[in-house]
């Protein structure tokens, strides 16, 4: 006996995918790589922090190992000084000044004879500020920042001790431009 699939006429025979299939299958393939895209963003902002975090201990013990146990007397080291001195890792250094992962500067100076403070400039948003500060331990061990805080403009404001959903608060509505961690020697 002969079922209905053995009688069907070649022109009949189904040959391919229809527009509808074809439609979700991209669809599908879209929504992969979306969230492929999302994922190595969040990965490549993680690294970036991660990078300017080490960066920030690196210049914060330089800068430990140069000074502490020599007093400074008179005015303060500028950057130049700082620079020269060996502060700034050669691997930071980009057309001969120190620079951060985002390709914005870092800044070094001090407030007084033991206390010092490092910027970085050129953060692509608030958000980024943000996250770079939430990630800054500012615990109060041995070597820690004794302050982290933002630029709004030209004004320095303290976010030591936030949580990080406050931090994101602040610096969004501040619009931050920079980022300040104080040390002292």
């Amino acid at each position: 006996m002969l079922n209905s699939a053995t009688l069907q006429s070649p022109r009949n025979a189904r040959r391919g995918f229809t527009l509808t299939e074809l439609a979700i299958v991209m669809g599908v393939i879209a929504l992969l790589l979306g969230s492929i895209s999302v994922a190595t963003r969040a990965v490549s902002r993680q690294r970036l922090v991660g990078d300017c975090v080490n960066q920030i201990w690196q210049i914060a013990n330089n800068i430990r190992n140069i000074y502490t146990g020599h007093p400074i007397t008179g005015a303060p080291p500028g950057m130049a000084a700082l620079i020269a001195s060996g502060a700034f890792p050669q691997d930071m250094m980009f057309n001969g000044a120190p620079t951060n992962p985002w390709g914005g500067a870092y800044t070094a100076m001090f407030n007084n004879a033991t206390e010092y403070e490092i910027d970085v400039a050129g953060l692509a948003s608030p958000d980024m500020c943000a996250f770079l500060l939430s990630q800054i331990p500012s615990d109060g061990q041995d070597g820690a920042p004794t302050g982290i805080g933002y630029f709004a403009g030209t004004t320095f404001v303290s976010v030591t001790g936030l949580t990080p959903g406050a931090i994101a608060n602040a610096t969004a509505a501040a619009n931050c431009s920079a980022v300040g961690i104080r040390f002292t020697l």
